[in-house]
């Protein structure tokens, strides 16, 4: 009889240590997405500052090209 007394304070424990582990996995999981969000926004803005400097730099390279091809026009006359 003592059994059948302990069974269910055994089951109440296991569940209740389920519950435990499932709510610490899910704490895990918000803060492993969090980290992969802030690292992927992160990137993303380093992205957008190199595409941004890329272009800024495209547009000085036309202008010496410009400048330069003006000038060895001339310098042909």
């Amino acid at each position: 009889m003592s059994f059948i007394s302990v069974e269910p304070q055994s089951r109440v424990f296991l569940e209740s240590h389920s519950n435990n582990l499932l709510t610490q996995f899910d704490i895990q999981l918000e803060i492993i997405a969090d980290r992969y969000l802030t690292f992927f926004q992160e990137r993303r803005r380093i992205e957008v500052s190199y595409i941004s400097s890329l272009r800024k730099l495209h547009r000085e390279a036309l202008v010496v090209d410009a400048r330069s091809a003006a000038w060895g026009a001339h310098s042909h006359c």
